[in-house]
C-alpha cells in the first residue's frame, strides 16, 4: 500500500467528518434559536411596546387614510409571557383630548400568522377588540385589523377601514 494514496484517503475521511460534524452544530444552533418565524409564541411578545405608527386606510379609497400617531396619539403597553398587557392609550386633541387612557388586553396567537387582541373595555372607533393578520420581525410587530371602522371627516360617515399598527419594543 502507497502511504500517500492512504494519507490522501485518511484528508477524505477527515473532511467528511468535518463537514458532517459543522451541519450537525448548525442543526442544533438552529434548533436552539427557535427555528424562525414559525415557532413566535406568547412569550416572545413579552416587553414594553410603544406605538410608531397606526393608520386608519378606507377600504374603498386609499386615499382617505389618516396616520393617528402624528396626530399626537400614543400607544404604550407592557406584555407578559401569557398575552397579558396593560398599558396607556393617548388620545390626541383631534379626537377629544388630551386624554389617557389605562388599557387592558388580552393577546392570543390563533396561528403563526392571525392573532386575537380583546380589549377589556374597547374604546371605539381607536381600540377594538379583533382577530387579524400580525407579524413579528425581531422588536417590531405590526397588527392588522382589516374589518375596522372609522369617521373621517369628510362628511362620509362610518367607512369600513383597515388598521395597521406598528409597535416597537424596548
Amino acid at each position: 500500500a502507497c502511504p500517500i494514496s492512504e494519507g490522501v484517503r485518511d484528508m477524505k475521511a477527515l473532511r467528511v467528518m468535518v463537514v458532517v460534524a459543522l451541519v450537525s452544530m448548525l442543526a442544533a444552533l438552529g434548533a436552539a434559536c427557535g427555528g424562525g418565524d414559525d415557532d413566535v409564541t406568547l412569550a416572545d411578545l413579552e416587553g414594553v411596546w410603544t406605538g410608531v405608527s397606526y393608520t386608519l386606510t378606507a377600504n374603498d379609497d386609499p386615499s382617505l387614510s389618516v396616520e393617528l400617531i402624528s396626530m399626537g396619539a400614543t400607544i404604550s403597553f407592557d406584555t407578559d409571557d401569557s398575552g397579558n398587557a396593560q398599558g396607556v392609550f393617548g388620545v390626541p386633541e383631534a379626537f377629544g383630548g388630551p386624554l389617557e387612557l389605562s388599557v387592558n388586553a388580552t393577546f392570543e396567537l390563533d396561528d403563526q400568522d392571525t392573532m386575537t387582541v380583546t380589549f377589556e373595555e374597547e374604546i371605539p372607533p381607536l381600540l377594538t377588540s379583533y382577530t387579524g393578520p400580525f407579524e413579528l420581525d425581531g422588536e417590531t410587530m405590526t397588527l392588522t385589523d382589516e374589518n375596522a371602522s372609522f369617521e373621517f371627516s369628510d362628511g362620509a360617515g362610518t367607512v369600513p377601514v383597515t388598521a395597521v399598527v406598528v409597535l416597537e419594543r424596548g
